[in-house]
């Protein structure tokens, strides 16, 4: 019965969680246990109210372990979560545009002088001169828009734009997203070996025709549906923040796995970790050594109205608001596709001017991974 509930194992904690000293944070510890037994949480002795407890702890580490204990008739009785304490204090938004490979087969297909001559990276550029934006575009290796007979692929793109990639890879970065639009959740039950061959492609050829530098991992996948077979993948591949909806799955169907239930386009987490998400944005996974992040602003795919209203209400939230997530998708920028949103670009601009506004310094989404050593 003994159940630490508060905090959550594998809970992300940062100064709006507890008491803030120089060197720690005092947060409070809540649980559950057996009404007659004692109950101390890492040797502090816990106060009891009926069947639940509660004791302050204090975190001096990035990493903690908590343990509640119990001694009564039934013999003693553990329970431990472990917890991350960010230290960073800095309020920070990130933003990712998934989909990416129109504006690389415009560039190919035109010569420009340069890559902003294409109006997509020019209209970024922009929002970075105006706001410091700082953009990771998220690409595919093949163009399954292209209706000729060799479609178009990333490996046709010239290496002439290296230096240009270079000079502006501190706000502009290219990540892997997939081999291909096409089929939908290519990794929802992909082997580790498919997942690994594509992101290695992708990347060979990033780095190919725009250098190292210019390369970050990602923080999501196409479709952010991967079993955990595959974490251990893009983890040794330099992803650490795996961002995703965590949402109901809109067919009801269970996982092929077995019977317990998935979330949709959130990496296969369970229903519980996926609602403590929607409410606390980060949980860290002990297991694999990853920290999953709730989305926040999908721009093509809510208006700039509902854009305010969601930010108003991650910034309402006094305890879980220091990482903003925003996202959208490259082809609803380009007028010749199907659903082109002519506003796409106001959209964006509508997130990250609320986000300066309201103090957030632009980064990328691996910043909101807690670093520094215990």
């Amino acid at each position: 019965m003994l159940q630490i509930t508060t905090p959550m194992h594998g809970a992300v904690l940062t100064h709006q969680n507890g008491r803030p000293e120089p060197d720690a944070l005092t947060i409070t510890v809540r649980g559950t246990a057996r009404l007659l037994d004692a109950v101390q949480v890492n040797g502090v002795p816990a106060a009891r109210e009926g069947t639940t407890f509660a004791a302050e702890v204090k975190l001096t580490r990035r990493t903690s372990d908590i343990t509640a204990t119990t001694s009564g008739i039934h013999g003693t009785e553990s329970h431990t979560v472990r917890v991350i304490r960010d230290r960073d204090t800095t309020q920070r938004y990130g933003f990712f545009i998934d989909d990416n490979v129109f504006f690389l087969h415009d560039i190919w297909t035109n010569r420009y002088p340069s890559i902003f001559d294409c109006f997509y990276l020019d209209k970024l550029r922009g929002l970075h001169r105006t706001y410091g934006t700082r953009f990771v575009l998220n690409v595919f290796f093949r163009n399954d828009h292209d209706q000729t007979p060799t479609p178009f692929t990333i490996a046709q793109f010239p290496d002439t734009y290296r230096t240009e990639w270079a000079d502006n890879a501190d706000w502009l970065r290219l990540s892997f997203h997939a081999y291909s639009e096409f089929p939908n959740r290519p990794y929802q039950y992909a082997a580790p070996a498919k997942l690994a061959s594509d992101y290695d492609a992708v990347k060979t050829e990033i780095v190919r025709f725009a250098s190292e530098h210019a390369f970050c991992p990602p923080s999501v996948v196409h479709w952010a549906m991967i079993t955990p077979g595959c974490f251990k993948v893009l983890r040794e591949r330099g992803m650490r923040v795996f961002e995703g909806g965590f949402m109901m799955p809109q067919s009801g169907a269970k996982s092929p796995q077995g019977g317990d239930w998935v979330m949709d386009i959130g990496y296969s987490v369970d229903p519980e970790r996926s609602e403590y998400l929607r409410h606390h944005y980060r949980l860290y996974d002990v297991a694999h050594d990853v920290m999953f992040l709730h989305g926040d602003v999908c721009c093509n795919r809510i208006p700039k109205h509902v854009i305010l209203e969601r930010l108003e209400a991650k910034a309402a939230n006094p305890y879980f608001n220091q990482f903003v997530s925003i996202a959208s998708h490259e082809q609803y920028s380009f007028p010749f596709y199907s659903n082109y949103i002519p506003d796409h670009f106001e959209r964006m601009e509508t997130a990250v001017r609320w986000c300066t506004e309201h103090g957030y310094q632009p980064g990328f989404h691996h910043d909101a991974f807690p670093d520094g050593a215990d």
